[in-house]
């Protein structure tokens, strides 16, 4: 983190800034974090920059803060001013779980399903996430099981692994067969 700092003061520009931010948080001292993120929101030059902080401002303010509401209005602001359609998707997949917590199943399901049926790669598989768990709290059953086999599909074949495993979607899967009184199934 210091030699990130140092590279950042020598003029290494936006992707110090950003490390050195990431590492702050990594270390506990959220403060410091929080303020080196902030500060680069302006100098966020194109899209894959915006995307990548806004991606860990999220988690800092949802995970390490606490402040969903702030994580969300984080999301829902990179959304509206990134052109690339990826980087859109992966903001719209990583702020559906903060729907569900702040606003339930029903607002989650209702942003994840477009998501999912025009998404891919990582965004696809976060979003299959998310979207068979709220399906699966509305009562969608059958629609939960599907998405979460279509998202372990999906997710197997990405390159780089992300936060989620994709256990998680065989975890998704069992859940709800053990909902529907599937337990055999669940169990197997």
């Amino acid at each position: 983190q210091r030699l990130a700092t140092a590279a950042r003061d020598a003029g290494a520009g936006f992707e110090a800034g950003l490390l050195a931010g990431q590492l702050a948080g990594l270390q506990g001292r959220i403060p410091e974090a929080d303020a080196t993120l902030a500060g680069l929101v302006g100098e966020a030059a194109t899209d894959d920059q915006r995307g990548r902080l806004a991606v860990a401002r999220l988690d800092m303010h949802t995970y390490d803060l606490g402040s969903l509401a702030d994580g969300l209005r984080i999301a829902e602001d990179a959304e509206a001013s990134l052109r690339d359609p990826g980087w859109r998707d992966e903001l719209t997949a990583r702020r559906l779980g903060l729907l569900l917590a702040i606003h339930g199943p029903h607002a989650q399901v209702e942003v994840a399903e477009p998501l999912v049926a025009r998404a891919s790669g990582r965004a696809l598989a976060w979003g299959c996430i998310e979207l068979a768990y709220g399906l699966g709290r509305v009562g969608r059953l059958g629609d939960a099981i599907a998405t979460a086999e279509r998202g372990f599909d999906v997710h197997r074949l990405l390159s780089e692994p992300f936060e989620w495993s994709p256990w998680m979607h065989r975890f998704l899967r069992c859940d709800v067969l053990a909902h529907s009184g599937r337990l055999d199934a669940a169990e197997a």
